[in-house]
Formats: structure tokens, C-alpha cells, sequence
């Protein structure tokens, strides 16, 4: 089949050079408009298989609840006033593009909850608040009658002399309260600023209680933990990942937050979310992929030129190959239409794997040319010497590469039609197009340079006669590498952070860390769906708890739990309180007040001596300490008040109970008001909590790292115990990559197996095959174990290393098998020193090609270019050296010729005169 399908390329080149010529640029022609149109598509979920449960349901959850992805803004500085001005300009600014952005979140507004916030507090703080508002009445009456710091130090010394202390950490605390007071007086009394008294804390108010998230904490603002930062999240129109939409959407809003940052020097902005990343993706993308192009293009030429000392005959098979390239962009344009983040590396791959098909017609052809043959006659000498090996070559390297259709991730099953196609094509051109311009212009091409490289040649003879003396060595030496390193092959660990995959110092990927470490928000959160809102708060409860469950973000957090429950206890509250009105403050009495609180630390020393006398002695020091700083806090206030500060602290205690007053006439206020109405909620709230179908999500954060394999697995196992069909990236992800492992190995399984049944087929020999399989077991072997070595890690990026290296590096051996085949009286010396030379340059461009990768910002694709350079140079290794020890080893060669000696033997005795 092989024989006739040469014979047929053959006589087409001989007999129809221009046809094929004119096919040729017919496909160049076509294929060129069409290669214009093939995009770049940027969604990531077009690239998982749809049939899988856990895919299936994050497309019905996206699809329910309409899940944009939002761009946050993370505005950090030293002024947090100016961090909330920014937002607010950034939110009028972008209000200016409707069709681009629906809505900026930076503050759930206080008013919306306007007097209703007892009604989220829980049960048992909202009972804790009855019991200090009732057993506190007459303390409040007191100071409502009579407002003024020495009401509230009667109120005080009253109070102790009710209720003892109990330890003397509790007296140290309380002569601590004491020093901090006088201290704040005396700052007023000396004219300096002093912060505002604290009422919220006296009525113990300040937050949603036992088990819930507060909606209104920090005034609605989304602070940082340090809160010097606000988060911002732009929520666009659209929820499509797609460039088209991305990209302007990201543009606009980045554009428009660096132009006001230039307005508030000291802050720092800085954008992430997937809007950033995909932006970061495809500036990475096209920028690696324009850079590796042009990097494995031309290194690729120079070493071709390199090789033959000339410019000629490689230009003719560059040429050659850039048709191909074209040709399968035009196939692209038909099928699947469009390249993928994956994809993208097809270019690099076709540059090093289809120019090894043009370097062997090449170099069968200038040998040819310098025995002295006839264009005609070197094109045929280097169709049937090259062809067969190419052929092999580019089938087994199609058939790795078609397999990983055999996968179940349409992104992978792309890249493998993709290659495989583009493959064939390269081969088909080296065939057929390459020998036409060789036999067209192949004169002109020849008196540019055709010689080979003597210096290389030397080497490889001297290379290869080592090997075969010293073959048994040799040989152990590479077996007993490769069962080493075979042993740390199994060790190799898959990379579960994809965010390795992505520069380091990129922006997105930059601020995306700081916003989940400095605001505690993460992309990577759980869903759990409920029918209805009881469900959805059962659940939260059974979630709260769990080890590795963080924040659970509700519709419910917006909500009261048991509005009419509350609405009984604040009736019973607001009864108590009815009659409490505050009068203005009255003047202030300095000396009265410094006697109550020399009162007051008399009543603390005098509580405290009983106490000390069975405590350690560091406490017992401790309470002296705190006793003395309070008393000569006081001895300090009294000589400001003396000095003339009476009047700056008798205006500072008119504001204080000026805001105690309003304060509590607020309290009053809520304790009187109706219900929250979920109806106020805005409309962006309730479409994130509830879905078109009346569903409602839960956002189930992790308490911890999810980039770790077996946190995540916790994570998702304790998620799921609540929730069997609960979603989120966790849970997707950690499909995606069970899947991609398993695809990994069933790929690898596959290349190999279509590999050794393609060899065999062609050599038709068990044994013949066995000796192409060993140096490229122990070359996949070899380089495996060195990833562990190198602490290089297999992520969905590499994995596809596996079936490039099986392809190339069983044709090495497959070339030069067919030179010992073709040509045994050359031995296996003069079949290295010929062919060798071809397997090197083949090798050199592919390591320039494929290796280009490794410079590329993508991670992923750098560590696959790493992988491609370590392989390619063990293949190399184990085709010139080990696979000639081993030729030697078994007697291939006098068995070759032994059998070629009967084969003329029988031809002789079949010769009739």
C-alpha cells in the first residue's frame, strides 16, 4: 500500500508538476481569506464536555440564575475617605455606558434598612437586649433627668455597689476603664481632639448576632480587614465570556478608574475578576503566540540553513511547510471554526514536527545531487530513500495527536483534529509540493549550498562507533537510567492550582490575591440551590460549622428570620422605654466628679484586697499597677479642669449626651418600627440570591486554600454533605481536572498503542518494531522521571507532551531503521553518519520550535515547552547512541545481511536466460 502510494506521488511529480503546483496555490488561495476569519474564543466552558453531571449542572445554574462575571476594583490608600469618593465618582462616571455596564456595587445604602436592624439581630441577642434595657431603666432614668459625666459616675458607683467583682482580672478591667476616661477628659480639658463616646456599645447594639452576616456592618461599605480598602464590583450587561463583550467592558472600566485615580494621589487601584483574567489571557495569548510563531519560524530557518550550508534548498521547504500551515488554518476556518486558549500552540507544534518531513526529502535529495544525479533522478532518489520513513513518520504522528479526540473535553478533542489535520497536510506538502519546487527549481536551489556538514558527520561516525564497541555498557547505562528515573516517574504530581498557569505579575492575577486575602472575597465558592427561603436558611445552618466552610453569603442575610417574633419582644422593649425622655446637660461639676471617681477607685481597692489574697503574685502586681495609673489619671484630670479646662469639657459633655440622646431616641425608633418589606431590596440583590425559576443559591465560601488538592476535597466533600448537587468552581474544577488526569492517561495509552500498530504495519515485523519501541520507551521513561527530578508538574497545559514526544521520538528511530534497511552495506556506522545528520537537524528544529514555548508568559505553556526540550534531547541521545548499541547488541545487522544475501541468492536462481 505504502510502495503504491509513493509510486503514485511519484508519477504525479514527474509526469504533472504543474497540476500539483496549481493544486497547491488553488489551497494557498482559498485558504488565505478563510484564515482571516478564524478567532480566538475566549469561553472556557465551550471547552468542557457538556454531558458530564457536574458541567451539566453549572450550565443549569448559569443559565437559572444568570451569574455575571463581575470586574472588581480594589481601591486601597491611607485615607479611606478618598478610597469612598473614588467609588462614588467611579460609579457616576460609568453610568455613562449603559451598554456596557448595568450597575456599580460598592455600598449597600444604610437607608434601606433605615430603624429595622433590631430585626436581624438573632433570638437570643435580641432577649439579651430586652434584659439589659429592662434590668437598666432606672440607670437610663437617672441619666435622662440629669445628663452629665457626674450622673454617669453615680450611675457607675452605684452599680459596684450592687454587683461585687468576682476576679481581679475584672477589677484590673474596670480601674483600665477608669485611667481611659480621665485620659479622654483630659485631652479635652487641654484643647486636644478626642474621639466620641461610644453610646452604640452601652446598649449593646453592633451586629447581626449568633450566625448571621451583617448587611449594614461598616456603614454598607465592603471594607478590607484593615479597612483602609473599599472593593467595587462592576457588574456588566451581559453575562457571555466571550472577547467580543469582554474586552470593551474591561477596557472602558479600566480606563475610567486609572483616569480618576490620576485625581486622588496615594491611592491604589488595581482590577481583577474574570473579566481581568480573560483580558490577561488574551494579551498573553496573542502576545505568546506572536512571539513563539516568530521565534520557531526563523529559528527553524537558520538551523535548516545552518544545516545545508545554504539558503536554497531550506527556503523550498520552509516554503513548503508555510502552505501547510495555511492550508490547515483553512481547514480550521471549516472545522471547528475558531482556535482555543489550547489551540493556540498549533502553529509551534506544525513549525516543529512538519519541518522534520522537509529536512529528510532535502537531504535525500542533496545526496543524490552530489553523486551526480539528474534533478529528476534526486527527486526520485529522495522520494523513495525519505519516503517511506516519512510517511511513517507523519502518519504515527497524526494518529498521536488524532488521539486525543478520543478524550471527553471538546477543547483537547480540538487541538487533537487540529494537529492531526495540520500534520497530514505538512506531510502531503513535504510529498508532494516539496518535490515539485525541487524538481522546478532545484538546480538554482543546489548552486546555493547543498553540502553537508563533514564536522557533524565526524562526530556521529566517532559517536556511533563508540556505541558499538562498547555496546553491552551503553546499553546498561541507559536501562539502568531509565529504571531509575522510571521509579520517580510515578511521582510526578499534577498541578491543582490552575491559577500557576497564568504570569505572576500580571494584574488581574496580582489583585485577585490581594482581594482574597486583604477582603476575604474568593471567586472559588460552593452553590447550594434550595425551593424555597426555609430551605435556603436550613441549609445554612447545616453548613455553619463545618471546618472548611467559611462565609455563607444568603438572601437571607437581607432578610429578618422571625420578623413577627421579633415585632412581639420590641413592642414589650419600646413599652419600657416610653417614658424615658433626656433633658439638657446640666453644668459640669468638676470637684464632684473627681470625688466620685476617687470614689469609685476607693470601691475598686477595697473589692479588690479580699480578692488578691489567694492570687498569683504577677496578678496581684498587675491590679496595683492598673490601680495607680487609674489614680493618677485622676490626679491629672483634676490639675487640667484646675488650669481652665472646665469649659472645653462641659462643651464636650453637651455633644457627648447630645448624641446619647439622639442616639436613643433612634433606639426608641427602631423598637417601634414595622417589619422589613423585602420588596425594598434592590433589584441586583434579589436577581443574584434568586434564580428564573424561584430557586435561591446559597454562596458557600472556603475557609480554606482550594488550590490544594486535599483542602479542596474537603471543602467540596462537607459542601456536598448538605447539598449532593450543590455546584461552584471548586466542585467544577475538581471535575474538570479528575477528568483531565484520566484524558492524560487514556491519550498517552492511546498514542502509543496507534504508534506501535502503525510501526509494525510498516515494517511488518515484530522484531523490527520492538527495536524502534525500546529507545522510545526509555526516552518517555527518562524524561518523565526527570520532571520529577526538575520538580516540573503535569497541568491541562503539558499534558499533550506525552503524545508529541512518543510521535517524534519513534520516527527518529523509524528513519533510521529504513537507512539500515534501504542501505546495509553502509552498516549501521555509515547508516548514523548519513541519516544522523538529518535526525539531528530534524531534532534541532523541533527543540527550537516546540522549546519556543518555554519563553512564553503562560506557565502552562512554558513548562510544556520545558518538558518538549528535556524529551527531544533523550530522544536524540537514544536514537544516535543507544538504538545503534542496541542494533548491535542483537545482530541486526548480520542478519540483514544474511537475509539480503539469500534475497539475491533467490533471485539469481530465478534469473532465466
Amino acid at each position: 500500500m505504502r510502495e503504491r502510494l509513493l509510486n503514485l506521488i511519484l508519477a504525479g511529480v514527474q509526469r504533472a508538476p504543474f497540476l500539483i503546483l496549481l493544486v497547491a496555490v488553488a489551497a494557498l488561495v482559498i485558504s488565505l481569506p478563510a484564515a482571516g476569519k478564524v478567532e480566538l474564543k475566549s469561553s472556557q466552558i465551550d471547552m468542557l464536555p457538556k454531558g458530564n453531571p457536574v458541567v451539566r449542572r453549572w450550565i443549569d445554574f448559569t443559565d437559572d440564575f444568570d451569574i455575571h462575571a463581575y470586574l472588581f476594583v480594589i481601591v486601597r490608600g491611607p485615607e479611606l475617605d478618598k478610597a469612598k469618593q473614588f467609588a462614588l465618582e467611579l460609579d457616576r462616571e460609568l453610568r455613562a455606558f449603559p451598554k456596557l455596564v448595568s450597575e456599580v456595587e460598592y455600598r449597600l445604602d444604610p437607608k434601606l434598612y433605615e430603624n429595622q436592624q433590631l430585626y436581624f439581630l438573632s433570638q437570643s441577642k435580641l432577649k439579651g437586649l430586652e434584659k439589659g434595657l429592662i434590668e437598666g431603666k432606672p440607670n437610663l432614668q437617672t441619666l435622662a433627668s440629669s445628663p452629665g459625666f457626674v450622673s454617669l459616675t453615680d450611675v457607675f458607683l452605684k452599680e459596684l455597689q450592687k454587683e461585687e467583682p468576682s476576679e481581679p482580672e475584672e477589677i484590673e478591667g474596670f480601674f483600665t476603664f477608669i485611667e481611659e476616661v480621665c485620659i479622654r477628659l483630659a485631652q479635652v480639658a487641654r484643647g486636644d481632639e478626642a474621639d466620641p463616646i461610644p453610646w452604640t456599645q452601652f446598649f449593646g447594639l453592633g451586629g447581626g448576632g449568633e450566625g448571621h452576616n451583617d448587611p449594614f456592618a461598616d456603614g454598607g461599605w465592603k471594607l478590607s480587614t484593615r479597612k483602609n480598602g473599599i472593593l467595587i464590583a462592576i457588574h456588566p450587561t451581559d453575562s457571555t465570556d466571550e472577547f467580543d463583550f469582554i474586552i470593551p467592558f474591561y477596557e472602558k472600566c479600566r480606563e475610567v478608574a486609572k483616569r480618576l485615580q490620576a485625581r486622588y494621589p496615594g491611592i491604589d487601584v488595581g482590577l481583577a475578576g474574570q473579566p481581568a483574567l480573560i483580558y490577561s489571557q488574551r494579551d498573553t495569548v496573542h502576545q505568546d503566540l506572536q512571539t513563539t510563531s516568530t521565534f520557531s519560524l526563523v529559528g527553524v530557518s537558520l538551523v535548516f540553513i545552518w544545516g545545508f550550508r545554504g539558503i536554497g534548498l531550506p527556503l523550498l521547504a520552509i516554503a513548503s511547510l508555510l502552505s501547510a500551515i495555511i492550508w490547515t488554518f483553512g481547514a480550521i476556518s471549516i472545522s471547528p471554526g475558531h482556535l482555543n486558549l489550547i489551540t493556540t500552540a498549533f502553529v509551534s507544534m506544525l513549525l516543529g514536527l512538519g519541518v522534520d518531513y522537509g529536512i529528510y526529502i532535502v537531504s535525500q535529495f542533496a545526496e543524490k545531487r552530489r553523486e551526480g544525479l539528474m534533478l529528476s533522478e534526486a527527486v526520485e532518489g529522495a522520494i523513495r530513500g525519505a519516503g517511506p520513513g516519512v510517511m511513517t513518520g507523519g502518519l504515527t504522528a497524526c494518529a498521536g495527536f488524532s488521539t486525543l479526540m478520543l478524550t471527553e473535553f471538546p477543547g483537547f478533542q480540538e487541538l487533537g483534529q487540529i494537529s492531526g489535520v495540520g500534520l497530514m497536510f505538512c506531510m502531503i506538502s513535504m510529498l508532494c509540493l516539496l518535490p515539485v519546487l525541487l524538481q522546478l527549481v532545484g538546480g538554482f536551489a543546489t548552486s546555493l549550498g547543498t553540502s553537508s556538514t563533514s564536522r557533524v558527520e565526524v562526530v556521529l561516525e566517532k559517536v556511533a562507533r563508540f556505541s558499538i564497541r562498547n555496546s553491552m555498557v551503553v546499553l546498561l547505562v541507559f536501562v539502568c537510567l531509565a529504571l531509575v528515573l522510571a521509579g520517580e516517574a510515578f511521582q510526578v504530581e499534577f498541578d491543582y492550582n490552575i491559577q500557576n498557569l497564568e504570569p505572576e505579575d500580571t494584574e488581574a492575577v496580582i489583585y485577585e490575591t490581594i482581594m482574597q486575602k486583604e477582603f476575604e472575597v474568593t471567586p472559588d465558592t460552593n452553590m447550594v440551590l434550595a425551593a424555597t427561603l426555609e430551605e435556603a436558611r436550613a441549609k445554612k445552618r447545616a453548613l455553619q460549622g463545618h471546618p472548611s466552610i467559611g462565609d455563607i453569603d444568603s438572601y437571607s442575610d437581607y432578610l429578618p428570620e422571625f420578623p413577627g417574633e421579633t415585632r412581639i419582644v420590641l413592642k414589650r422593649m419600646a413599652k419600657e422605654v416610653e417614658d424615658i425622655h433626656f433633658q439638657q446637660p446640666s453644668h459640669l461639676d468638676g470637684d464632684k466628679l473627681l470625688s466620685n471617681l476617687k470614689a469609685i477607685a476607693d470601691r475598686l481597692k477595697n473589692l479588690k484586697l479580699p480578692l488578691l489574697i489567694t492570687s498569683e503574685a504577677t496578678v496581684v502586681l498587675q491590679a496595683d499597677r492598673s490601680e495607680l495609673a487609674a489614680r493618677a489619671a485622676i490626679l491629672a484630670l483634676g490639675e487640667e479642669l484646675n488650669r481652665g479646662g472646665k469649659a472645653r469639657v462641659e462643651e464636650y459633655q453637651a455633644r457627648a449626651f447630645q448624641d446619647l440622646s439622639e442616639g436613643f431616641a433612634d433606639l426608641q425608633a427602631m423598637l417601634g418600627a414595622e417589619p422589613f418589606d423585602a420588596s425594598r431590596l434592590p433589584p441586583s440583590i434579589r436577581k443574584r440570591y434568586r434564580g428564573k425559576s424561584g430557586r435561591y443559591v446559597l454562596f458557600v465560601s472556603p475557609r480554606v486554600n482550594v488550590r490544594v488538592e486535599s483542602q479542596a476535597n474537603q471543602f467540596i466533600t462537607e459542601t456536598q454533605t448538605v447539598d449532593p448537587e450543590a455546584t461552584g468552581v471548586p466542585i467544577l474544577l475538581d471535575e474538570v481536572l479528575l477528568l483531565l488526569r484520566r484524558g492524560f492517561k487514556q491519550a498517552t495509552i492511546y498514542s502509543l498503542t496507534a504508534v506501535v500498530i502503525l510501526v509494525f504495519l510498516d515494517f511488518r515485523s515484530l522484531r523490527l518494531t520492538l527495536l524502534a519501541l525500546t529507545p522510545l520507551l526509555i526516552s518517555l521513561a527518562t524524561t518523565v522521571g526527570m520532571m520529577k527530578v526538575l520538580d516540573v508538574r503535569y497541568n491541562p497545559a503539558n499534558f499533550v507532551s506525552l503524545p508529541i514526544l512518543t510521535g517524534l521520538g519513534m520516527a527518529y528511530g523509524v528513519y533510521l531503521l529504513h537507512r539500515l534497511l534501504q542501505h546495509p552495506e553502509e552498516g549501521t556506522v555509515g547508516a548514523v553518519r548519513s541519516t544522523g545528520k538529518s535526525i539531528l537537524l530534524s531534532c534541532m528544529t523541533s527543540m527550537v520550535a516546540l522549546g519556543s514555548l518555554s519563553i512564553a508568559q503562560n506557565r502552562g505553556l512554558s513548562s510544556l515547552g520545558q518538558i518538549i526540550l528535556m524529551g527531544l534531547g533523550v530522544c536524540l541521545l537514544t536514537c544516535v547512541v543507544m538504538l545503534p548499541a542496541l542494533a548491535e547488541a542483537i545482530g541486526f545487522q548480520r542478519r540483514e545481511k544474511v537475509n539480503r544475501l539469500a534475497r539475491l541468492k533467490d533471485e539469481l536462481l530465478s534469473f532465466r536466460f
